[in-house]
């Protein structure tokens, strides 16, 4: 099972978070339920958008449901280390 922890970096594509246009980045800042479907594991969180060199976007954080399966970490979280 993946774990997420606050402050771990995702990334995810359109179709792998819900209701969102193209690639999705946030820093975690809050972790909610996980709910099992039809098409998957999905997680809902909060987060802060981030663009792609990194930086924030926004000083809100943005809540999503994310497919689990589809969750890429990136630098700036446990699970982007080799």
């Amino acid at each position: 099972m993946i774990t997420v922890r606050i402050g771990d970096v995702i990334e995810v594509d359109d179709h792998d978070y819900r209701y969102g246009i193209g690639p999705l980045i946030v820093r975690v800042t809050r972790i909610g339920r996980r709910l099992q479907v039809a098409d998957g594991e999905w997680l809902d969180l909060e987060g802060l958008e981030l663009r792609r060199d990194g930086t924030q976007i926004s000083h809100q954080p943005r809540p999503v449901s994310v497919r689990v399966g589809g969750m890429r970490f990136r630098q700036g979280g446990p699970h982007a280390r080799p």
